[in-house]
């Protein structure tokens, strides 16, 4: 799900290539913000060289709507059982605040890559699939929603430990 290695370092994308292809079975990635950091040109380099590859599964789509949205239908017996949807969540984008000019933030999810995931799923309902696993690299807001409503606040100063998870002191 992204951060697979540092911009344009091949000779790690194919070393990993290689290690997944061991076991014979598809595979494929989604990339995030360090995988894009060298440019659209530079993931493609490293697209192309996966595509060599036996066993990778890959799409190549629009840029614009990032390097790595691949839709796929798992079947079993001819029926569609599951689906699952990898989206490049891209490298920091630009963007403008007030008066303060030109900013960069984390990548995202852009309204046209919604757009795309929308008919993507809509294309695996009818193809009888009904579960879809969507994986990102940055998560999307939805998971920080999703977290505020599932925690209880803790105090302003205090960090949460791994063991004090597993209580009820935390969870809503």
């Amino acid at each position: 799900s992204g951060d697979l290695s540092y911009a344009d370092d091949l000779a790690s994308y194919k070393k990993f290539a290689e290690y997944f292809d061991s076991f014979q079975i598809p595979w494929t990635c989604c990339f995030g913000n360090h995988d894009n950091q060298d440019g659209d040109e530079a993931v493609q380099r490293i697209v192309d060289a996966y595509m060599e590859h036996e066993f990778f599964v890959f799409v190549k789509c629009n840029p614009a709507l990032g390097n790595s949205n691949v839709a796929i239908a798992i079947e079993k017996n001819g029926k569609c059982v599951e689906g699952v949807i990898l989206m490049d969540t891209h490298d920091r984008v630009p963007y403008k605040e007030n008066s303060c000019g030109l900013n960069q933030a984390w990548g995202y999810l852009t309204p046209e890559q919604l757009d795309w995931y929308e008919a993507r799923v809509l294309e695996l309902k009818k193809m009888g699939c009904n579960d879809t696993t969507l994986i990102t690299h940055i998560p999307i807001h939805a998971y920080f929603l999703a977290a505020n409503a599932a925690f209880k606040k803790p105090e302003p100063d205090k960090s949460i430990r791994l063991q004090d998870t597993y209580g009820p002191d935390i969870w809503n």
